[in-house]
């Protein structure tokens, strides 16, 4: 089995990739849930020059405002889904942003990168879909130079709201983290120095890999 469950192509593909990417995916980010996007912008704190990778781009809705904070960096986006990757390339090229970015359709628990090149890997959205988000993890940590960081965005785990929308996943999927959990996790891939903290139902996580490993 590949590490991510795709179930983003054909039409789920098209309708999904356009939700996502849609003003009301921003409205109800801002108005109900914090403002994830702008969160994990302050919590990457790019100055511009980074290697960025991101696992489980889907059809850009974090993607875009990283790609835009990019000068001489460079944004690798990563997804099995061949429709979302589609519609994400027409999103880039249409802001002027495909010459930043680069698109891997790839599972991102084998992703086809160097060891040790990245300042930064970050992922949004992605973990709770997983069967093995473990190995999502261990692969940030190989692809991540000695002293880059991994940031995570996800859903947190509240116990009467997965119990609703678990038969919406796939049945192998992990489902959402607590904020201990992920950090153990985190420590589990060799990660140092997890910080995990609430953003209402959402999480944002922050670790760095050891500068000797």
């Amino acid at each position: 089995m590949t590490e991510a469950t795709n179930t983003w192509t054909g039409l789920k593909g098209r309708i999904g990739g356009w939700l996502l990417a849609s003003p009301l995916r921003r409205c109800a980010d801002y108005v109900l849930d914090g403002d994830v996007q702008g969160n994990l912008r302050k919590e990457l704190a790019l100055q511009g020059s980074e290697q960025v990778i991101e696992l489980g781009s889907g059809s850009g809705y974090f993607t875009l405002p990283i790609a835009r904070q990019l000068d001489t960096g460079r944004l690798r986006c990563v997804d099995l889904s061949a429709t979302m990757l589609e519609r994400l390339e027409r999103r880039l090229k249409a802001r002027g942003l495909q010459d930043r970015t680069e698109l891997i359709e790839a599972d991102v628990g084998d992703v086809p990168m160097p060891d040790g090149q990245a300042d930064c890997v970050f992922t949004a959205g992605l973990l709770h879909e997983l069967p093995h988000p473990e190995r999502a993890l261990g692969e940030a940590h190989r692809m991540l130079r000695p002293g880059g960081r991994l940031v995570i965005a996800d859903f947190r785990y509240v116990e009467f709201l997965w119990r609703r929308l678990r038969h919406h996943h796939h049945p192998d999927a992990h489902g959402p983290y607590t904020l201990p959990k992920l950090e153990d996790a985190l420590v589990g891939s060799g990660f140092d120095d997890p910080r995990a903290r609430r953003i209402r139902m959402w999480l944002i996580a922050s670790a760095t890999k050891p500068s000797r490993c």
